[in-house]
């Protein structure tokens, strides 16, 4: 669970439009506690007949929290946000789309990764990686896996075209203070979902 240490995000405009959120029972058990999942049924009002139209640099986006509700509405411009508060902020950055191509039923799934960092007096760094889906001509939220960036250029999120598998590099402690290694979990699309399929560690740095 992520503490939220910033007093001015309550003022962001939050949009629920078809929200639907679902317990975290599906996660597999050995899933470290510092990986964040949450299943969602979020549909985007504005049609989308393909995610190859899909321009994420240039987008508003939405990301939740671990109940499934939204946590922060995001508008990018050139793969960039940045809004300031009253103490602190926070920062969104567009990474990478990357789209899953393995059966034609799931032609029209994409993974989505930004870096979200907020701060007020310090500051803390998560990666966001968003599944995608194209569902009755809108862009759909299906899954959201939120984990800790902060003390390792190692943390990260990582697709492999050649086996459409996800990898995610976490640090292993929401706390800010003396991490010692790094959660990776893998997961592959089966049955519209990103299953984990391995989990591991390595070092911090």
């Amino acid at each position: 669970m992520i503490l939220r240490i910033l007093s001015g995000t309550g003022s962001l405009l939050l949009l629920v439009l078809s929200l639907s959120a679902q317990p975290d029972a599906r996660a597999q058990r050995e899933t470290p506690s510092t990986l964040e999942v949450c299943f969602l049924n979020y549909s985007y009002p504005d049609p989308l007949p393909s995610l190859r139209q899909l321009d994420l640099k240039n987008a508003e986006i939405i990301f939740f929290d671990e109940k499934g509700m939204p946590d922060l509405h995001a508008h990018l411009h050139g793969g960039g946000y940045e809004k300031l508060h009253k103490i602190g902020g926070d920062r969104v950055k567009f990474v990478w789309l990357k789209y899953i191509e393995t059966a034609p039923i799931e032609q029209d799934y994409a993974v989505a990764y930004y870096v979200w960092s907020m701060w007020a007096g310090s500051s803390s760094a998560f990666g966001v990686v968003q599944l995608l889906h194209i569902e009755d001509g809108h862009l759909k939220v299906v899954q959201q896996l939120l984990f800790n960036l902060r003390g390792s250029e190692k943390a990260g999120a990582f697709f492999s075209a050649k086996s459409n598998a996800l990898t995610i590099r976490g640090v292993n402690d929401w706390e800010h203070c003396c991490p010692t290694e790094l959660d990776v979990v893998k997961f592959q699309l089966n049955d519209g979902l990103l299953i984990q399929i391995h989990y591991g560690k390595a070092p911090l740095r």
